[in-house]
């Protein structure tokens, strides 16, 4: 058991000032201030570490899983990530059990009949429902959790680098395990829907293009991309609105542009009575990210008008 091994380290949280039950707003915003900057602090020193532990977590593309399962397993994710391995353990053996659950029930296996895990995977192996590799994948998943839910001998005699190993195997195991028995979907369309932020929307979509299109799209060696082209105006949009921007049809590469404006040029182009579906000659800048690829694209200038 975790309370039987006589070691001990030391604890201690203090995140709040006090534990008042009638605190004022100005203190619990002090405390969370603090707590805000505490935080950001530790995510800076520890981002290296973050960074190459997701790197070590195998990719999978993307797939049509359950709406729980998909949840569990981004969590499993981050709480290897952060470096959180007996966590990660744990949630990986929940997961694998649920997903277990879910082919124990498309194969009509009765819940009665498989009372746990291992009767469960035995079952699915025997009925022909997996393979001898994922049965084996499962049942390592399912060992390793047992171990360091009740803390065995075995898994206490582990060190911090053993442990972490153990979370990543069962956790990569997991995800080679799914990718066969779900359909891949649109990667660019599930990018779009899953990223948290831009930025994680423009790196899946990024490397889905490279992965899956044999495109790359980074742009390397350069700070920012300018272009001077003919562009036709698709549409004008700076009325009402606290975001000025002009849609573009670049001519000559064959796509839209879509450019922000700022209230000047916006002003500008109310000014020069500037239509939709008028051609003009501008040049547009784009800032060049840490990912590879052009951010948004700023109008710098309106050349000539066509026509």
């Amino acid at each position: 058991m975790w309370t039987q091994n006589g070691r001990k380290m030391k604890y201690a949280d203090y995140r709040k000032s006090s534990e008042k039950d009638n605190k004022s707003i100005g203190e619990i915003k002090k405390d969370k201030e603090a707590l805000q900057k505490v935080i950001m602090t530790k995510a800076t020193q520890q981002k290296t570490e973050i960074v190459d532990r997701l790197y070590e977590i195998i990719d999978i593309g993307a797939i049509n899983i359950e709406e729980n399962l998909a949840t569990i397993v981004k969590e499993s994710e981050w709480l290897y990530a952060y470096g959180f391995n007996l966590g990660c353990i744990s949630v990986v053996g929940l997961v694998s059990e649920e997903f277990s659950e879910i082919l124990a029930d498309k194969s009509g296996i009765s819940k009665n009949s498989t009372p746990n895990q291992k009767m469960r995977i035995e079952k699915l192996l025997n009925q022909n429902a997996i393979s001898k590799d994922t049965a084996d994948k499962l049942d390592y998943i399912r060992d390793i959790r047992n171990q360091c839910v009740h803390y065995n001998p075995s898994f206490e005699s582990l060190d911090a680098k053993d442990i972490q190993a153990h979370a990543l195997k069962g956790l990569n195991y997991f995800k080679k395990v799914i990718v066969d028995y779900y359909s891949q979907v649109d990667a660019f369309e599930h990018g779009v829907l899953t990223a948290s932020n831009h930025d994680e929307m423009a790196l899946i979509l990024r490397n889905a293009m490279a992965k899956n299109a044999d495109t790359d799209l980074i742009i390397a060696n350069k700070r920012y991309l300018l272009r001077k082209r003919v562009y036709q105006i698709m549409e004008i949009d700076i009325d009402g609105s606290n975001f000025k921007e002009m849609t573009l049809f670049d001519m000559e590469a064959g796509f839209i542009v879509i450019v922000d404006l700022t209230y000047s040029q916006a002003d500008y182009i109310l000014g020069i009575d500037l239509k939709e579906n008028q051609c003009i000659i501008a040049s547009c800048i784009s800032i060049i990210t840490a990912n590879g690829l052009s951010e948004e694209w700023q109008l710098l200038n309106i050349d000539e008008i066509l026509y």
